[in-house]
């Protein structure tokens, strides 16, 4: 039983550092064999902790081993894939995830496939949606209507989370937060905005 464990160590660990030699940029395969080489521990059967693996092994530090693991669990596969022919964090990712889909990404309303032929279209598309997403928003403006909406839900949320009991530190800074609003409603900017024309 031993002897089938390093064996099963050892195939993932050459698998890793196939994937690490074989691509210039980690691909979700290199990522997925760093999770199951952690899941299943397998580095321990090599006598090394994980950060040892990391660095001895894998060529790389633990920390940038979980961030890695972390992408493939949070994006997928599709993450690697565009990370492959465009540099995109992980936050840049999050905030064009829903135009990325099926191997495409829809860039100004048109789909592109992730091959390495629209490597340009896609890095040229990618840095007009981040300079969009750049842009300032218009403020937006409530009606009074929406304003007293808003305001009865956060007092309805308020007044239930009061109903219950609660610890010690919770209820003070529940206190303090309507102690808060009383002040901001005493102020006298919204108390002038309140009085009759």
């Amino acid at each position: 039983m031993e002897a089938d464990q390093i064996l099963d160590a050892a195939a993932w660990v050459g698998r890793q550092q196939a994937f690490a030699l074989i691509a210039s940029k980690c691909s979700s395969a290199q990522a997925e064999c760093l999770r199951q080489i952690k899941d299943t521990a397998a580095h321990e059967q090599l006598g090394l902790t994980w950060e040892e693996f990391c660095t001895q092994r894998a060529g790389i530090s633990r920390r940038y081993a979980e961030a890695l693991i972390g992408r493939l669990a949070e994006f997928g596969d599709t993450y690697f894939k565009l990370s492959q022919l465009a540099r995109v964090s992980p936050d840049t990712y999050r905030q064009i995830a829903g135009l990325v889909h099926d191997d495409v990404i829809e860039i100004d309303g048109q789909p592109i496939a992730l091959i390495p032929e629209n490597a340009p279209r896609i890095r040229a598309g990618i840095q007009r949606l981040q300079a969009r997403l750049r842009e300032p928003k218009p403020p937006t403006h409530h009606s009074v209507v929406e304003l007293q909406m808003r305001l009865e839900a956060i007092l309805r949320e308020v007044s239930d989370r009061a109903a219950r009991p609660l610890p010690m530190g919770e209820l003070a800074a529940l206190r303090g937060m309507c102690i808060f609003a009383i002040n901001k409603w005493r102020a006298p900017k919204v108390l002038e905005a309140a009085k009759p024309a």
